[in-house]
C-alpha cells in the first residue's frame, strides 16, 4: 500500500511539473557560456537544513570536478538480432577516477552560487579567479524546444562531443547525474570499441549476437549544455572534450 502511495505521489509530481515552467539559473543550463575555465556543478537531494543542503552540494562538485578532470571508462554491452529485429541484452560500464583529486579540490575551487529548488539542490564551483556576472546568475525558464545538439551533434573540429540521456527519477538530482554519466560513456563509445560477433545461420533464419567493449580514459571534460523535456520528462547534458588530449 505505501509503495503503491509513493508512486501515485511520483506521478503527482510528474503531472504537475508539466503544467509550470521550470526555471533554473542560466549558469545550470548553460554553463558553457560562462567563460571561465573549469566551472562544475555539484548536485544532491535537498534537506531541511539549506546550509547543509549546499554543504553537500558542494561535496558533489568536488567528486564532479575529479571526473571531469580524468575518468576511466570501461566494460560493454551486447545485443541479439535476428530477422524480428535487434534486442538488446544488457550492459556493465565501470568509472574510475582519481579520489586524490577530489580531495585535493576545495584548494583550488571556490562556490560561485548555488540554488535549491524542490528536491533538487545545486551548488557551482570554479577557479579562484573566475567572476559569474550577474546574467549568469538569472533565473531561465527552459525552452519547448529542443536544443540542435539534443538531435545533431555539434560539429567543431576541437572537441569530441556526447550527449546523455535520463529518464526522470523520483529524485531529479538522480537524473542529472545519469544523464552526465550517459554522456560521458557517449564520448568514451566514440573514441573506441571493440567489436565481436558470433553468427549463427540457417536455412530459415539467421541470428547474431553482438559485442561492445570499451576501455578509455577521458580527460579534461566539460559540461556544456543540459536541458529537460518537461512534457517527456526525459533530462539531457551535452558534454564535451578536446581532442588534443
Amino acid at each position: 500500500m505505501r509503495g503503491r502511495l509513493l508512486c501515485l505521489f511520483g506521478l503527482l509530481l510528474s503531472s504537475l511539473s508539466s503544467l509550470f515552467p521550470q526555471t533554473y539559473p542560466r549558469w545550470f543550463l548553460d554553463p558553457g557560456s560562462l567563460g571561465c575555465e573549469g566551472p562544475v556543478v555539484g548536485y544532491t537531494r535537498s534537506s531541511y537544513y539549506r546550509d547543509s543542503s549546499v554543504v553537500l552540494a558542494v561535496r558533489n562538485g568536488y567528486e564532479n570536478h575529479a571526473r571531469l578532470m580524468e575518468t576511466r571508462v570501461s566494460g560493454g554491452q551486447a545485443f541479439w538480432t535476428t530477422e524480428g529485429g535487434t534486442f538488446w541484452l544488457g550492459a556493465d560500464f565501470r568509472e574510475e577516477y582519481n579520489l586524490l583529486e577530489s580531495e585535493s579540490a576545495p584548494s583550488r575551487l571556490t562556490v560561485l552560487d548555488s540554488f535549491i529548488d524542490g528536491d533538487l539542490s545545486a551548488a557551482l564551483l570554479g577557479l579562484s579567479g573566475c567572476q559569474l556576472e550577474n546574467e549568469a546568475r538569472r533565473f531561465m525558464v527552459v525552452p519547448a524546444s529542443p536544443p540542435a545538439w539534443t538531435e545533431s551533434m555539434p560539429s567543431d573540429g576541437g572537441y569530441h562531443y556526447g550527449v546523455g540521456l535520463a529518464p526522470s527519477y523520483f529524485y531529479e538530482v538522480n537524473s542529472w547525474l545519469e544523464a552526465e554519466r550517459m554522456a560521458r560513456r557517449n564520448i568514451a563509445r566514440s573514441l573506441l570499441i571493440e567489436i565481436k560477433a558470433l553468427e549463427k545461420s540457417t536455412a530459415r533464419e539467421g541470428q547474431q549476437i553482438r559485442g561492445e567493449e570499451v576501455a578509455v580514459t577521458l580527460r579534461n571534460l566539460q559540461v556544456v549544455a543540459r536541458w529537460r523535456d518537461v512534457g517527456k520528462q526525459i533530462f539531457y547534458v551535452l558534454v564535451r572534450m578536446p581532442k588534443s588530449h
